[in-house]
């Protein structure tokens, strides 16, 4: 079955039943729509579509534009177990429809670049009602794009793609705070409570002075985000215990793991609020003397290399004393999580928001 002229197919997902959403962009003035849907009409430029059909093919359920006056490119769709449809990708259209207390309703531009977007979409609701949820997503310099996002089973939305602004919305104890150069890859997730602010949950850059794009992401349970996309980066951000942490030259591929389940500050092994002496006492007491176990060890792993040994209170140790102490990795002095593969977890913490 043909579908409308001058598209670009970006999004496909059959549900359990059989019917089949599909997303993409499209200029034309006469693309399929269907009586009672979100927007019937042609924007200007590229609009993005999403359309739904029935098992057979042979009947379109629910089919609607979604754009404002300039071009607006989708690059990821994805369905909740409701019906809804959430599709995301970067619109240079500052009257790009936004909900009201959505994270951010206004464009940042600049002309003539553009912002990311995420739009939540209820066919099951009618006309403007199935607006459910619409946000910008970027900073104010050059471009960003989200090129993939998914969904947990809580209606919290990750999204990941590229950016080359430097005040792209970071989230504090975010992995990678600040930007680098070039063009770096950012995860974020979304909370779409229409509560502005409050519902950037986390987000964080991560790369290094090449250029690095996230092109895929996906939820392992509910705490857990898997990334995966391409870097020209040397020091591209790696783990200890990673298949392979060395850069091979010209394109390498990239899958990062970031896990959400619990907020903690490195170092605090005893777990009281506070990163002092105390923590390497209590963590070589645990070591070499039957010590009690601290109730998250990933705080304990000062160096974050996935273990806990003699390294670790050394770490510590000098994170607090000497002339230039040295920091311990993320998630430090703030509360954060962590975002590496090493076998710890976080039991409880209980200090942080």
């Amino acid at each position: 079955m043909f579908v409308g002229d001058d598209l670009i197919n970006m999004g496909l997902h059959v549900d359990q039943s059989g019917e089949v959403t599909v997303a993409g962009m499209t200029n034309s003035t006469d693309f399929p729509t269907t009586a009672g849907a979100y927007d019937t009409t042609a924007n200007g430029g590229y609009d993005v579509f999403v359309s739904r059909l029935d098992a057979t093919g042979q009947s379109m359920l629910w089919s609607t534009y979604l754009g404002g006056a300039a071009m607006d490119k989708l690059y990821s769709l994805a369905v909740e177990p409701s019906g809804r449809a959430i599709v995301a990708g970067w619109t240079a259209s500052p009257n790009l429809p936004t909900t009201l207390g959505a994270f951010n309703e206004t464009w940042g531009g600049p002309a003539p670049w553009y912002d990311g977007f995420i739009t939540q979409l209820d066919p099951a609701l009618s006309g403007p009602d199935q607006l459910a949820y619409s946000t910008f997503f970027g900073g104010a310099q050059s471009w960003d794009g989200i090129v993939d996002v998914a969904v947990n089973s809580s209606g919290e939305i990750a999204l990941c793609g590229y950016t080359n602004s430097s005040d792209l919305p970071i989230t504090p104890g975010a992995h990678q705070p600040n930007f680098v150069m070039g063009n770096e890859c950012f995860l974020s997730i979304l909370s779409p409570a229409g509560s502005g602010g409050s519902d950037l949950v986390y987000s964080t850059y991560l790369g290094d002075t090449g250029i690095d794009d996230f092109l895929a992401v996906a939820f392992l349970g509910d705490d857990v985000v898997i990334t995966a996309g391409f870097t020209t980066s040397v020091n591209f951000p790696t783990t200890g215990n990673a298949y392979d942490s060395t850069y091979s030259g010209a394109v390498d591929g990239s899958i990062s793991r970031f896990s959400f389940a619990e907020r903690f500050k490195r170092g605090d092994c005893n777990a009281d609020d506070a990163n002092d002496i105390a923590d390497a006492v209590f963590l070589l007491t645990f070591l070499f003397s039957n010590g009690p176990a601290g109730p998250c060890a990933d705080a304990c792993d000062g160096n974050n290399d996935g273990s806990l040994d003699v390294a670790d209170p050394v770490a510590i140790l000098s994170s607090q004393f000497g002339s230039s102490p040295i920091p311990l990795p993320a998630p430090y002095p703030q509360c954060g999580t962590d975002i590496t593969v090493g076998g710890l977890n976080c039991a409880s913490y209980g200090h942080c928001p």
